[in-house]
């Protein structure tokens, strides 16, 4: 899933955005129960994690490493 609001980041060091949208929980575990019962062995939930998805395909991965890289660092 994309980001989802638990205490990871709090207890992992990453700081909270404001205004971040994220995933709550309950939604996620119902969304990827719902794709096991369809027969789905990968749930890819949230808009941000769909996009990381298709990005991941087309990119090489130098890109999507220097991609991530950026991404992570503006978190921390």
């Amino acid at each position: 899933p994309g980001g989802m609001d638990t205490n990871f980041q709090a207890s992992s060091g990453v700081r909270r955005i404001e205004n971040e949208r994220l995933l709550d929980p309950a939604d996620v575990a119902d969304e990827m129960l719902h794709a096991l019962d369809r027969g789905r062995v990968l749930a890819v939930v949230g808009m941000r994690a769909r996009a990381m998805d298709v990005v991941g395909r087309v990119l090489p991965r130098p890109i999507q490493r220097r991609l991530w890289k950026r991404l992570v660092q503006g978190m921390r």
